[in-house]
């Protein structure tokens, strides 16, 4: 069975990350191109491309329960960008 080898273009970012609180899209979508990432629920305004910190998005009609969620992400989680690599065979 031949192999063939495709071209695979690397993108500028890997992923795209969007924050939403009940239905509603909260701040612009985030491209992220850094590997980790990390997303906390602290304040971190330093622009730092491996942390994207929840506590600087704002919305005016943020309502109790939502500030209650907010509030136990603390530390957040952390998201990688592995290589994959496809075979296809046929």
């Amino acid at each position: 069975m031949p192999l063939f080898q495709v071209q695979c273009v690397q993108q500028e970012h890997w992923a795209t990350i969007s924050y939403y609180e009940m239905n509603t899209r909260v701040g612009e979508q985030i491209r992220v191109t850094s590997s980790p990432v990390f997303i906390d629920g602290y304040t971190d305004p330093t622009n730092n491309p491996q942390k994207i910190s929840l506590g600087l998005f704002s919305n005016v009609n943020r309502n109790p329960p939502i500030e209650n969620t907010r509030r136990l992400i603390g530390k957040g989680t952390d998201r990688k960008a592995l290589r994959v690599v496809f075979y296809l065979f046929n």
